[in-house]
């Protein structure tokens, strides 16, 4: 096979790998790590942390235990289930409170993460690809290619218009388990570093904004359509989630042909085009589907409606099923329908973003 400098030969990057229709999500949807332990470890400790404050309480009440003879050190022996019973969570409410709260908000990542993928899992199937949860948003990441395959995420009208402020930089996603781009990977390579997932999605809050600046959020983006068209598509599915209140949206790159052009010594894959899927979900749970692909290149002029496609196109150019969870009907017949994006007239130069 014919190699030329800054191109290397790949296999076809997309699987067909899906979890099946109404499987649970369990081993298949990462729980995102809270500091250096896991959720249900941090769980233990709050509950640990739980009982022990009820017990240190009713030590200092005894007049409520007037057979309370245990020592501490006798307490540390006890089970958990001994323990609550003894120690009701009537006997302190504050505590109690304290502890629904804490669960609540440790649980809050992971019921953000399934909710990206409510309506379906593309699936992230192969010995180099693993599938990634970013709290905010899933991704499906190659680390042969070191780009993602697909990012998937749910966006009210809610979470428009925020606060936050563009960070300055991108940075490594540290958290994967193999080695992903770096941002040096980019420099001087002609290419942008084009967000899969835009910040401009997620400028709700400082943390939100800034996990769309992990280098497995980006892919090598011309900048001619990374500020132009793109940025005007991206700005669209924000209309439409203005319009229906409600989208699950699914971005990634397509690489057509043989070979994979490359940036950074053969490390970081150049895709030919990059999709973008939308199920907008109205008042009454009324459904539309949007889908485009767009050439990555530097003349991309065209309105962004002539990209414009169905999302069984997209599915057929990447192997993936997006929206597995709706009935067979409801999927072939929103999958089959081409959809024009609300995308304003304007003789205004597209502004530049990377």
């Amino acid at each position: 096979m014919k190699h030329r400098k800054g191109v290397r030969s790949k296999s076809a990057p997309y699987g067909r790998g899906k979890i099946r229709r109404g499987a649970s999500l369990d081993g298949a949807l990462p729980t995102r790590p809270l500091g250096k332990i896991g959720f249900k470890e941090s769980l233990r400790n709050l509950q640990t942390a739980h009982l022990d404050c009820v017990l240190i309480h009713n030590i200092s009440r005894e007049d409520r235990f007037p057979n309370f003879e245990e020592t501490l050190s006798e307490k540390n022996a006890l089970d958990a289930s001994r323990r609550t019973a003894l120690y009701t969570r009537a006997e302190v409410p504050m505590f109690d409170t304290l502890l629904r709260l804490s669960l609540f908000a440790l649980a809050m990542p992971v019921a953000q993460a399934q909710d990206s993928l409510k309506f379906g899992n593309p699936g992230c199937t192969g010995d180099d690809r693993e599938q990634a949860d970013r709290q905010y948003f899933q991704l499906c990441h190659s680390a042969d290619l070191k780009v993602p395959l697909w990012v998937g995420y749910e966006l009210s009208k809610d979470d428009l218009n925020g606060p936050a402020d563009r960070p300055s930089g991108f940075r490594q996603d540290r958290d994967l388990s193999r080695p992903g781009a770096k941002d040096k990977d980019y420099e001087r390579s002609g290419y942008s570093r084009g967000h899969m997932a835009p910040a401009e999605d997620f400028d709700r809050s400082v943390e939100a904004i800034r996990t769309t600046f992990l280098m497995s959020n980006v892919v090598p983006q011309l900048q001619g359509v990374n500020g132009g068209r793109w940025a005007q598509l991206e700005s669209a599915v924000r209309s439409i989630v203005r319009q229906s209140g409600r989208a699950y949206v699914f971005t990634g790159p397509i690489f057509s042909g043989q070979e994979v052009e490359t940036i950074a010594d053969g490390e970081v894959g150049v895709p030919t085009h990059t999709y973008k899927v939308v199920l907008a979900v109205g008042q009454g749970g009324a459904k539309r589907m949007y889908a485009v692909i767009m050439p990555n290149a530097d003349n991309v002029t065209n309105p962004v409606n002539s990209y414009a496609t169905t999302v069984r196109n997209v599915e057929r150019r990447t192997g993936l099923d997006f929206f597995d969870r709706l009935s067979d009907d409801e999927e072939r017949s929103l999958e089959a329908r081409k959809e024009t994006f609300p995308v304003p007239k304007t003789k205004k130069k597209p502004s530049g973003h990377q």
